[in-house]
């Protein structure tokens, strides 16, 4: 992932000499503020409150849709290239440990969500036919082999 451009602010009034070179332009600090003005704005409950105006409130009824990133099918370890492995780090429990635990857990629900290994019309795993399971074992075993 790439760094974010850093953006330059101009203030209004300031000279555009310094605009494209690393250098930042001093600021004056403004002056603290006074009882009078503390005063002032604790009393305007306006001030104190959040700008609401601009924030679209949905009709009733209306249909939100929210942003998504949909489900991680982990496509490049399924399209891994033979030969290549990631070390999966394995503690006494036989538990896997590191940095390839989490990611390996993930891809095994990648394994579990495709429908010609576990298909979802069964009510619980011990009533699934056995050539599923089989199915999904091989797989692990196979893809675990080859890369893990």
């Amino acid at each position: 992932m790439g760094r974010k451009r850093r953006l330059q602010y101009v203030e209004p009034g300031e000279s555009s000499s310094h605009v494209g070179s690393n250098e930042v332009p001093s600021r004056q600090e403004a002056p603290p503020a006074t009882d009078d003005r503390r005063q002032s704005q604790g009393s305007d409950d306006e001030t104190q409150a959040p700008d609401t105006e601009d924030v679209p409130v949905p009709a009733v009824g209306a249909v939100v849709v929210r942003n998504t990133r949909g489900p991680n099918r982990f496509d490049d370890i399924w399209n891994m290239p033979p030969g290549k492995k990631l070390l999966l780090e394995i503690n006494n429990a036989g538990q896997p440990v590191g940095e390839n635990a989490g990611p390996w857990a993930k891809w095994l629900g990648t394994v579990a969500r495709k429908p010609d290994m576990c298909p979802i019309n069964y009510r619980s795993w011990h009533s699934m036919p056995r050539q599923y399971k089989n199915r999904c074992w091989e797989t692990v075993q196979v893809l675990g082999k080859t890369q893990w």
